[in-house]
């Protein structure tokens, strides 16, 4: 598993990587976790035809994609895009929406609206009655 990882962060592409280095990752992870040679998955491969993923294969591209990329996306998102183009394209997606939350920078007062943060009620037990006595 260790080892699995080390490989992850090694093909994990660089920031504002174009499409196709994108997919030549997702291919490395497809044969990785699929056993399917990169050579043979093209744009138009079907995840249920071209592929024929089996349900742990699935999964475990699923968890390697959300590794590498550092994104969150569901089985049925990947499945739904079901074409290793579109699939690609959703990964991409996913990483420039979390790129663009990331450089969303706050104010210096550290809330978007300006504002001093209300202080939490103050709770009083027995205990702390009793300490302050």
């Amino acid at each position: 598993m260790a080892q699995q990882r080390a490989i992850l962060r090694a093909v994990r592409p660089a920031a504002g990587t174009s499409l196709e280095a994108l997919k030549s990752v997702l291919r490395r992870l497809i044969e990785q976790n699929a056993g399917i040679p990169a050579a043979e998955v093209h744009d138009d491969s079907a995840v249920d035809g071209d592929l024929a993923l089996d349900s742990m294969s699935f999964l475990s591209l699923q968890v390697a994609m959300e590794e590498t990329f550092g994104i969150s996306c569901t089985p049925e998102e990947i499945e739904a895009a079901n074409r290793f183009d579109a699939i690609a394209a959703l990964v991409q997606q996913r990483i420039e929406r979390q790129r663009s939350n990331r450089s969303s920078v706050l104010p210096a007062t550290g809330n978007p609206a300006g504002k001093r943060a209300a202080r939490p009620a103050r709770r009083t037990t027995a205990i702390s009655r009793r300490a302050r006595r």
